[in-house]
């Protein structure tokens, strides 16, 4: 189980996470996970050979991004505009409750399941994003206590 808090102080009303040209969002809780290459197409491995060459770091095999969205429905899941290897999941959406502290809890089990089809693997990086750079807008989120529990309570 994943559990945290965050309060989103403004909206990005141009914002729709299921476009490349206004990817943003005011709220995002990323998590990232490893997975057998071998069931990715040619493409994507690609890809992911490419990324590590030049970076010398691997890009995960899959990712949940959890977001408070500007205009989509909370419970729209829908691969992201740019890779079908992230997955974005709406927990927040419009106006209702921004300025307030929000708790959410979410098995990421099921979640992945739901959203790619397979088991998860091991979880391999947690962070959290900002993101106004496609709208050109200001954003505000505050962030706090992100957790993991093995079991629901």
């Amino acid at each position: 189980m994943l559990e945290w808090r965050w309060q989103v102080q403004n909206l990005i009303p141009q914002a729709d996470a299921s476009r490349a040209a206004t990817d943003d969002a005011v709220a995002r809780l990323i998590v990232s996970f490893h997975g057998n290459p071998k069931r990715l197409d040619f493409q994507d491995r690609i890809h992911l050979r490419l990324a590590k060459a030049v970076s010398g770091q691997a890009l995960p095999y899959a990712t949940l991004m959890y977001i408070w969205s500007s205009k989509l429905p909370v419970g729209t899941v829908h691969e992201h505009p740019r890779t079908h290897r992230i997955r974005v999941i709406v927990v927040s959406s419009g106006e209702d409750g921004v300025g307030q502290w929000h708790d959410y809890r979410r098995s990421v089990v099921e979640d992945y399941r739901k959203a790619f089809g397979e088991e998860p693997w091991d979880i391999v990086a947690v962070g959290v994003m900002t993101d106004s750079d496609n709208t050109r807008q200001k954003a505000r989120c505050l962030y706090d206590d992100i957790t993991f529990s093995q079991t629901p309570e």
